[in-house]
């Protein structure tokens, strides 16, 4: 003899039923509304962690906001430039991709994104 998983109830609800025709589950408003509450309360909680961010990831050196302004590459002229332009720094900085990054849109977005 068979004994069906799944029986109507005569409230209209469903209920389950194990192999020996023993109630497991039957539908509870109470108990949606706890397992409800408990699922929102853990996003919450696990939403509020996120929101704090811990000092020891942060990468050594110079920080966001630490900067006030910048100088120019003019200034670095005076001991790097002005000699031999196939050695200096000076000279051949300005063409390379570090000098040019500034331009990159991509290199601004990443700037402005680290430093709010």
């Amino acid at each position: 003899m068979t004994v069906p998983l799944t029986q109507t109830n005569p409230v209209g609800g469903m209920k389950r039923w194990a192999a020996g025709g023993d109630a497991i589950m039957k539908n509870s408003p109470s108990l949606i509304v706890v397992a409800a509450a408990l699922c929102l309360a853990a996003v919450g909680f696990v939403g509020a962690q996120v929101l704090v961010v811990p000092t020891e990831i942060q990468l050594p050196g110079t920080q966001p906001g630490q900067v006030s302004n910048l100088e120019t590459p003019d200034k670095c002229d005076n001991c790097h430039g002005g000699y031999n332009r196939a050695v200096e720094p000076a000279f051949n900085w300005r063409g390379g991709m570090m000098a040019n990054a500034g331009r990159d849109p991509i290199f601004c977005f990443i700037r402005i994104d680290a430093c709010d």
